[in-house]
């Protein structure tokens, strides 16, 4: 199936990846390390700017309304936007 041939699609990563300043080598972490940089980074925006200057998105050609609903859920309750 032409959608999921490995040798047309990019190769995917293994392990997350962090980029720790603009112009830097990405360099791989662990799943924590990961996770909580993210949260770090998105507090900061959060708290610096607002809730509405994080974005979300989802698609109808993703996987299902269940996800749209499960992002537009994390939108309001953990980020706080509208």
């Amino acid at each position: 199936d032409f959608i999921n041939d490995t040798q047309i699609l990019t190769p995917r990563l293994k392990t997350p990846m962090i980029r720790r300043q603009r112009g830097g080598k990405l360099e791989s972490v662990s799943w924590d390390e990961a996770l909580n940089y993210v949260a770090e980074r998105l507090s900061a925006i959060k708290a610096k700017y607002g809730p509405d200057a994080i974005q979300t998105t989802g698609s109808s050609r993703g996987t299902g309304n269940e996800t749209n609903y499960v992002m537009q859920k994390f939108a309001r309750a953990v980020i706080g936007t509208q």
